[in-house]
């Protein structure tokens, strides 16, 4: 039950922070606005996992780990989010969101390409579903005739 909460929880967060940043997006430029959401977000989570003892083990990763922390962050944080707020201004909110949100079937795709996660049934079913749900909304009105 907590988990669902905490579930709900993270969509609220983001459906709010994502409708806040329809207008900064369509006035400042998406590096420019991702530049400190990244910045106080990093710092904040830096000074919790501090605080709470959770950065223990963290000296002696080692560099390969290092990298592909460095790089998760570079390509979801810096890539991802701008061209998130990117699509925020050209197709609207409404559909950049839940556009965005598909991005659990690039990650089962991707696992069992580069991690042989095994395929099932239910598993090809959902990215189906994702696909048909994005072609589906991805029909429409632009989002300049929508503003």
């Amino acid at each position: 039950m907590l988990g669902t909460l905490y579930g709900l929880l993270c969509a609220a967060s983001w459906a709010i922070g994502s409708i806040t940043m329809r207008d900064l997006s369509r006035k400042l430029d998406p590096f420019a606005l991702n530049a400190p959401r990244v910045t106080v977000g990093a710092l904040l989570l830096a000074a919790i996992a501090a605080t709470t003892g959770r950065l223990r083990g963290s000296g002696t990763m080692p560099p390969e780990q290092w990298t592909l922390l460095v790089g998760s962050m570079l390509v979801g944080g810096f890539l991802g989010d701008s061209a998130y707020v990117l699509s925020i201004v050209r197709i609207g909110v409404s559909r950049a969101f839940p556009i965005a949100a598909t991005y659990p079937a690039l990650t089962l795709v991707l696992a069992v390409l580069l991690y042989d996660e095994p395929i099932t049934w239910l598993l090809i079913l959902g990215v189906l579903l994702t696909i048909v749900g994005v072609m589906a909304i991805s029909q429409g009105r632009s989002a300049a005739s929508v503003a």
